[in-house]
Order: structure tokens, then sequence, then C-alpha cells
């Protein structure tokens, strides 16, 4: 309603035509939120008639329009590996007021942080991340993570499934430089379809330094702090290039495949950069590498030779 006290008659301006106007009352004949920030101006105008004049005093109300948190979808479905890790996202794709207390539930039991479950709440970004250390075969099933911004609550379902690691990739040498290499890389997909390709590598030279009783632990400190590391979405061609290298230079890749409920075993490969600033195709472009590798418990190398015709 827009009134005056001893000021004249009200006027009002709605900024658009979805207010219903009459006399001095304004209507929304339905909230939703296309009227967020909608402006409606009641002007109150009195006139001094022996002046021959009149004023104009100006009042402007925004609309503020309250909802629940919302969810790009209110059930979704998260994958996981028996004895790994898992993160379960809850994210708000639009809240007002902005949300500010996130809650995970399971089987109708809040769930705090203990050294079976972490809790990371981010408010600023209105997201918070249900982390489970190691999964079992009882937390696969439905989880429920509860927003609220004070006014409001809303719900996003979580069904945790069982699945399992890509397979082990299918990679071949398929053209070298100086300064790059580039690889063809397929694996066989098993429950899940493959999202992405993991590639470590190290500079070779740094690994033939380690000898002695904990050769495999050093080694592997090597690979934490001083290897490379890219992720490639998975692309229709399955060409990945690695470039950044040095000239004439040996180095040690780990390849592995990602899909949604973690990443498979990595296979190890050794390959040159050439000597020369151009790039010749591989003669082993039809080599398929396929082997297990675990550097605590085996360390299994297969070795790509490069024939280079100086």
């Amino acid at each position: 309603m827009c009134g005056t006290l001893n000021r004249g008659f009200p006027i009002v301006i709605p900024s658009s035509k979805e207010f219903v106007v009459a006399a001095d009352e304004v209507t929304v004949p339905k909230l939703t939120k296309n009227y967020q920030n909608k402006t409606i101006k009641c002007l109150a105008v009195q006139d001094f008639l022996e002046y021959h004049t009149s004023t104009i005093e100006e009042h402007e109300i925004k609309i503020d329009v309250w909802f629940a948190p919302e969810f790009q979808s209110p059930i979704i479905d998260k994958y996981a590996i028996v004895g790994r890790s898992a993160s379960l996202i809850c994210e708000i794709t639009a809240s007002n007021p902005p949300a500010i207390l996130f809650r995970f539930f399971a089987n109708s039991n809040q769930l705090n942080n203990n050294d079976k479950f972490e809790i990371i709440s981010n408010i600023s970004k209105q997201i918070a991340i249900l982390r489970i250390n190691k999964v079992d075969e009882e937390n696969f099933g439905e989880f429920k993570c509860e927003v609220s911004n004070i006014k409001a609550k809303s719900y996003q379902i979580i069904n945790l499934k069982e699945s399992s690691a890509p397979g082990e990739v299918h990679t071949s040498l398929y053209e070298v430089g100086n300064r790059s290499l580039t690889w063809k890389i397929d694996d066989d997909e098993v429950d899940l379809p493959t999202t992405a390709y993991i590639i470590e590598y190290i500079n070779k030279a740094y690994i033939d330094e380690i000898t002695g009783p904990n050769e495999n632990i050093e080694q592997e400190r090597l690979w934490n702090s001083l290897s490379m590391h890219i992720k490639f979405n998975k692309l229709k061609d399955g060409s990945y290039i690695v470039d950044g290298l040095q000239q004439d230079t040996k180095y040690m890749f780990r390849i592995r495949a990602e899909n949604e409920a973690g990443q498979g075993d990595a296979i190890t490969i050794i390959a040159s950069t050439a000597k020369h600033d151009n790039k010749v195709q591989s003669i082993m472009a039809n080599l398929s590498l396929s082997t297990n590798f675990n550097f605590f418990l085996s360390f299994s190398i297969i070795l790509a030779t490069i024939l280079m015709i100086n």
C-alpha cells in the first residue's frame, strides 16, 4: 500500500505490468523469483494552489524475494569403490538469503566429524562435502544433505552406489618431438565410462640416482615431490600431448584412467624426446601397452624404444 499522511494524494508507479494497481494498493498476483529486485515507486503529490505550485516526494520500494535453497537436482547418484575414499558434494545453485548451515544424514542419523566421516563446509561458495575416509559395504545407500538459510530448508538425496575403478590403459607413443611426446590412449571401460586420463612424468635420471634397501620408498617420494601431473579430459581422437619437455631426455611416465568412482592402476613407461627440432611419427604407433605397476609390490617397466634416423 502506498499512503500519505497530510501530504496530498498518493500515486503508484510499478516497474512492470506484473503488478496489479488499484488506487493506492499494489498487489502481486503470484510471488515468484522473477520479482526479485523489481521496484515500485510511491509518489506523494501536494498542491499549493495559492502559490500555483506543487511538491512531489518519492519513495522507492525494492522487492526482496526469499526462497528455499535450490539444487541442480534434488536426487543425484554418486559412485565409490570399496576400500577407497569418497566425496559426496552438496552444492547450492540459488538461495535467498544465502545458505548458512549444511548437515548430512544417513539412515535418519546426523553425521559428524569422526574417524569415518569428515564434513567440510564452505559457506561463501555455498557448498559442503561429506568425505568418507574408507568406504565399506554398509556405506552404500542413501545419504541426505539438509541445507538451511534461516527462512527455509531444502534437502538433496545422494545415492551412493558401488562401482569399479577403470581398467588399465592401452597406450602407444604416437609422435616424438624434441620437446614433446604425443600418446595414444584408450582403455576397457568397466562399470562407468572413462572421463579423464592422468599422466605423471619425471626425469628418469632422478629415479636412477636412488639405490639401496629403501629404493622403492625413496623413488615413490621422488614421484610425489618432483613429478609433473597432468589431467586430460577424455578426447575422441585419443591423442594427448605432453609438452614442455627437455630435448634428448629420457622420462618415466605413469598413465592411468579415471571415472566417476575413482582412478585405475597406472602403467609405467619410459620414453625419450628427440635430439633434433623435428617431429617423427613413432614406428611403434600400434604398440599397445597394458602392464600392472605398483612401486611397493612390484616394478614392471615397459620400455618404449624410439628409433631415430639422424
